[in-house]
């Protein structure tokens, strides 16, 4: 499978990071160059024209993930990988992602391999040695490391104005029908000791929530795609951990099967 890495021509320690991971792990990368803030390429000046809220490097994020996508449609790739440099690899990824895609339900757009898991999610598929395919209750918002189908690639590249970061547009996948799965546990992590160059984490404390029409939206969205039963468990179990954190009580991920909470 193609796999991407997006990496500024000024973070070299970072390549290197991934190419040594590329080496322990067999496989071949390609290197795509960020985009360095606002420096866009011409195809998506006006996308990313105008006031809005984004902080240079927030551009520069969004705009490096449409360069990967773009090169999945132009290559016509049925799928490819697509890494930010500061992804940490478990030594069995490879395996991981052939499952992965192997399980993924029909006209699949994205699987997050990267998720920080607070909310409650719904089993798809087991894919065996403790890994999960899942649906969620709650969109991701992190882009650290996912497979990209050349449909949900087109889908990205849909032109329009780009005013969110790229990790909290994910959230809201409703807003461009994204069919998103995920793995559980992630098989990636982002690594804490670098720094974070192009800023693809959205800053906290920014309103970035949409209205009530596109969040209810989103609701009905969500429970079509994992069952209204599914989605009503989901949530309420969603409630109660808010709840123990609120308390100071450890919180935890209930996984939904046909069987009802498995964990």
């Amino acid at each position: 499978m193609q796999i991407f890495i997006i990496n500024l021509d000024r973070s070299p320690d970072r390549l290197a990071f991934m190419r040594s991971q590329a080496e322990r792990l067999d496989f071949e990368f390609e290197r795509v160059a960020a985009v360095n803030g606002l420096d866009v390429p011409s195809w998506l000046s006006d996308e990313f024209a105008g006031p809005h809220a984004l902080l240079p490097g927030e551009v520069g994020c969004y705009a490096s993930h449409l360069v990967a996508a773009k090169q999945v449609v132009a290559r016509d790739f049925s799928e490819a990988i697509i890494l930010e440099d500061d992804a940490e690899l478990q030594p069995d990824f490879m395996t991981l992602v052939s499952k992965a895609v192997r399980a993924a339900p029909a006209g699949w757009d994205i699987v997050h391999l990267s998720t920080i898991f607070k909310k409650s999610i719904v089993v798809v598929a087991d894919l065996g040695e403790g890994h999960l395919l899942v649906r969620y209750t709650q969109w991701p918002a992190n882009t650290a490391a996912y497979i990209l189908s050349n449909k949900g690639a087109r889908k990205l590249l849909t032109p329009q104005r780009r005013f969110m970061p790229v990790d909290i547009e994910r959230r809201y996948a409703w807003r461009r029908q994204l069919n998103i799965v995920g793995m559980y546990p992630a098989p990636v992590v982002q690594v804490g000791s670098f720094a974070d160059t192009v800023r693809c984490a959205a800053r906290s404390g920014k309103p970035w929530l949409a209205g009530p029409f596109s969040l209810s939206q989103g609701a009905v969205w969500t429970a079509r795609k994992i069952g209204v039963s599914a989605y009503i468990q989901g949530i309420a179990w969603n409630y109660v951990n808010s709840t123990r954190k609120y308390l100071g009580w450890p919180s935890r991920v209930a996984i939904i099967d046909r069987s009802g909470i498995e964990r």
